[in-house]
């Protein structure tokens, strides 16, 4: 596993009429890397004057699809202070320069020790600007009617996040390598895995380029 991450939160779950904790779905925002291609912290890029962390978390939050824990590494200070007003659960991941996995793991484990009652995760990052609170419902909604343990967004003949992981799976997650995404989950289980279409989730941030593509999207959408 990662190394040992720094912990805080705020807010806790309400507690079913007998005492008992009812069942949650954490989403656990990814949020951890340098953004390297970038150039800057692609987190604290400004869309429609609010962080693409804020953005996305919020998202998270309207979705009211469970807790929401945000695994932050490069510049953690300066990208809490841009979700300080949220009340989520943050992850400091001291080791995110291991890579993708590790923050999984991270995450995870954060929010196993936090939620016993989780019964399922759902896996998102912070740079699809299009991503909106509807489609975690509909993750969640696949999950709780139709059973789905392993559920992905399908855009751009692909697929990826944001992903739900039933708790059966969480074990997979564990065993990822530091520098392995949860896709390899899916391949390895890919007659048990289901499909949400997300066509809007192709657009995301990784380099200048992408990050002009969306500006100049999101002003066309505005006209």
């Amino acid at each position: 596993m990662t190394g040992r991450a720094k912990k805080s939160s705020e807010g806790v779950s309400k507690r079913s009429k007998d005492g008992g904790e009812p069942p949650v779905i954490p989403i656990i925002i990814l949020a951890a890397g340098s953004s390297s291609r970038l150039g800057q912290p692609k987190q604290l890029l400004q869309v429609q004057g609010e962080t693409l962390i804020h953005r996305i978390t919020r998202s998270a939050l309207e979705s009211k699809s469970g807790p929401v824990v945000v695994v932050l590494g490069s510049q953690a200070e300066e990208v809490q202070r841009a979700i300080n007003n949220l009340p989520v659960h943050t992850c400091i991941h001291a080791d995110w320069k291991k890579g993708i996995g590790s923050s999984i793991k991270a995450g995870l484990q954060f929010a196993k020790e936090k939620f016993s009652n989780a019964e399922a995760v759902i896996l998102s990052v912070c740079d699809q600007p299009l991503l909106e609170a509807g489609h975690f419902r509909k993750l969640r909604a696949a999950f709780r009617k139709k059973g789905s343990q392993l559920i992905a967004s399908r855009y751009a003949e692909a697929f990826g996040v944001p992903c739900l992981f039933g708790k059966r799976f969480f074990s997979s997650l564990e065993k990822l390598r530091d520098d392995q995404g949860a896709k390899s989950v899916f391949e390895a289980h890919r007659n048990k895995a289901a499909f949400i279409s997300f066509p809007r989730g192709e657009v995301d941030v990784d380099t200048l380029m992408d990050w002009e593509k969306v500006q100049t999207l999101i002003a066309s959408n505005q006209g």
